[in-house]
């Protein structure tokens, strides 16, 4: 209804809707590709309605991709020309900005490691459990889960999750605080199409110990400690490395505040704004 009512020369998508198509038809459209998820990982989204994508791909200008992997990956399974598509990284300076004002307050009293948003599928959560049960040096550290929702009885059967395991609800406040009082931020996801946790994390001074995989690389660099991905014994001695070495923790929260300031929100309007002049201008000639 907001489209029709100010008839735009653009419609910029954020997820795959047909409805847009249909009523400008003559308009620009712009689509933005966040992850291959449900392309890469088909058997676990079996039993969920996922939108016909390719009927709409095809009927897109332009696509903004959030990493190279993205575009790698969307052009690799839609067969979408190279110059139909650009990487823009999103921002992850909102925490640190919003909360500016507002009292830094340690959300529990012990040393803990932080894990945030959901443990299902390829989010790998068992590899730190796994990790965590194998070391004696780790006992006396709370592991605090943020938002995915509260642990099942599943979870609490299958990884035999004791009064160390936390689970927390809340705001982006107290996300923000948990980041800024955690030892370190752990992310064993083995697919993501960016990684905004990471960068969150580094931008409040919070240590990143992260799976290998080609995005985190890529957004991370030198920033962060990377495990072998799937494998709970090289995550166990990473967290070895970087709890008991006060200079690699420095090291690292020096370049994970270095790295972050480089994906800020204001940045990723400018490139976005500059493609739509781009294709804006190339209508006008026609």
């Amino acid at each position: 209804l907001i489209s029709k009512k100010y008839n735009p020369d653009i419609i910029h998508e954020t997820y795959y809707n047909k409805d847009n198509l249909i009523h400008f038809k003559n308009k620009i459209k712009v689509l933005t590709i966040y992850d291959l998820i449900h392309e890469k990982f088909k058997s676990k989204y079996f039993n969920q309605i996922i939108p016909s994508k390719s009927d709409i791909i095809d009927n897109v200008d332009y696509f903004i991709c959030i990493s190279k992997k993205t575009q790698k990956d969307f052009i690799k399974y839609y067969k979408v020309s190279p110059k139909k598509t650009s990487v823009i990284y999103l921002g992850c300076d909102h925490l640190k900005n919003n909360f500016k004002k507002f009292e830094k307050i340690r959300p529990i009293p012990e040393k803990y490691i932080l894990f945030v948003g959901s443990r299902d599928r390829y989010k790998d959560f068992n590899i730190l459990v796994k990790s965590i049960k194998s070391s004696n040096k780790l006992k006396n550290y709370k592991v605090v889960c943020f938002g995915g929702g509260k642990f099942s009885l599943n979870e609490k059967k299958e990884y035999k999750l004791d009064k160390k395991y936390i689970h927390l609800d809340g705001d982006d406040l107290l996300l923000r605080n948990l980041y800024i009082y955690a030892e370190v931020f752990i992310n064993t996801s083995s697919y993501e199409g960016f990684g905004i946790p990471n960068l969150e994390a580094m931008s409040l001074g919070c240590p990143v110990i992260t799976s290998n995989i080609e995005v985190f690389k890529e957004i991370g660099g030198n920033s962060c400690l990377y495990f072998k991905c799937k494998n709970h014994i090289d995550l166990k001695n990473k967290l070895h490395k970087l709890l008991f070495n006060q200079t690699l923790k420095k090291k690292l929260i020096y370049n994970g505040y270095k790295n972050s300031k480089k994906f800020t929100w204001k940045n990723c309007g400018k490139k976005t704004f500059k493609i739509y002049l781009s294709l804006f201008s190339k209508l006008q000639k026609f």
